[in-house]
């Protein structure tokens, strides 16, 4: 069976590590253990692209592109979209998640992920408790999602209560190109390019 591996990562802070790397390495490795044939012009990468917001879906990203792909009948043959969790499909709740698979299978488009070596199979009229499965997974991985919102945004506000207190703690570790910083910390010159 022709497969394909679908890769995504959402921060910036995520492409300082290996985390499109592994999914790819992986990736590759389940595949192999299934037999099934893949080739790097069958790899897809949405790097930067949220699941949560749906921007991994909208036009110019890579899955955007499968999904035109697999609409227009041009994997009616038979596919295989591997990818690590259902969560790197859809973090934007079970209905969200469940209607890209149903539409995927119902266009000839497996879904396999392996770290539960599941396959959501094309042709079938839907295994109940795979429907359970999607539905449980993407929703707990909402949840996981607006749970990290919650907790960046009150972090943020907490930072900036403490400035509004007089705190002259920096709010990140990153610092503005323009200004350079002494020896000891504090800042000496500024530096204005422009």
């Amino acid at each position: 069976m022709e497969a394909w591996i679908y890769a995504r990562f959402s921060s910036d802070k995520q492409a300082d590590g290996y985390s499109l790397e592994r999914q790819l390495t992986e990736g590759r490795a389940f595949v192999e253990s299934m037999g099934w044939q893949h080739s790097a012009g069958r790899t897809i990468k949405d790097e930067g692209r949220s699941a949560f917001d749906g921007s991994n879906r909208e036009e110019g990203a890579a899955l955007f592109d499968f999904e035109r792909k697999a609409r227009s009948g041009q994997f009616n043959h038979g596919v295989i979209l591997c990818v690590e969790n259902i969560d790197r499909l859809s973090r934007q709740g079970a209905k969200a998640a469940a209607q890209l698979i149903w539409m995927l299978n119902e266009h000839g488009v497996s879904v396999a992920t392996w770290h539960d070596r599941h396959i959501y199979r094309s042709g079938d009229d839907g295994d109940m408790m795979d429907i359970f499965s999607i539905v449980i997974k993407a929703q707990v991985a909402n949840e996981e999602s607006v749970k990290k919102s919650k907790r960046s945004l009150a972090s943020w506000a907490k930072k900036k209560e403490n400035i509004r207190q007089g705190s002259k703690m920096a709010m990140s570790n990153s610092i503005p190109q323009w200004l350079s910083v002494g020896v000891s910390g504090i800042p000496c010159t500024g530096r204005h390019n422009g």
